[in-house]
């Protein structure tokens, strides 16, 4: 690509990004160590305060049943629905809650991101 084109397509990037009204930000609630159950119930309050997505902590349960906050994942595919390491639920609740916290988040125009650490393990 000629430098002069290149040079062209980084101005007309920067001058989209800085007008008013320019590409919309994503502002995200760091939303740790609380119930699936509380965070659907301020889904509002959280939307209403102009949030647009939430991180929320890893949802698998951990080697430590429900006294895992998610960082030792025994398994990957357990969200709180299997008996496992002592708990149907994990420290969040269960996966039932988790859906509806989910379902409820989108309905305000909330994306959802969980953490995810590949490097740890917890389980066998």
């Amino acid at each position: 690509m000629p430098s002069c084109f290149r040079s062209f397509v980084l101005v007309v990037i920067a001058l989209l990004a800085f007008r008013p009204g320019g590409w919309a930000q994503e502002t995200v609630l760091q939303y740790f160590n609380t119930s699936w159950k509380e965070i659907e119930r301020r889904i509002p309050e959280v939307a209403e305060a102009g949030y647009t997505s939430l991180w929320l902590p890893p949802p698998q349960k951990g080697a430590s049943g429900g006294f895992s906050v998610g960082y030792d994942p025994f398994d990957r595919f357990d969200l709180g629905d299997q008996n496992q390491s002592g708990s149907f639920a994990t420290r969040y609740g269960t996966k039932a809650d988790l859906l509806r916290l989910v379902e409820t988040a989108h309905r305000f125009g909330l994306r959802v991101y969980f953490d995810n650490v590949m490097a740890h393990n917890g389980g066998p």
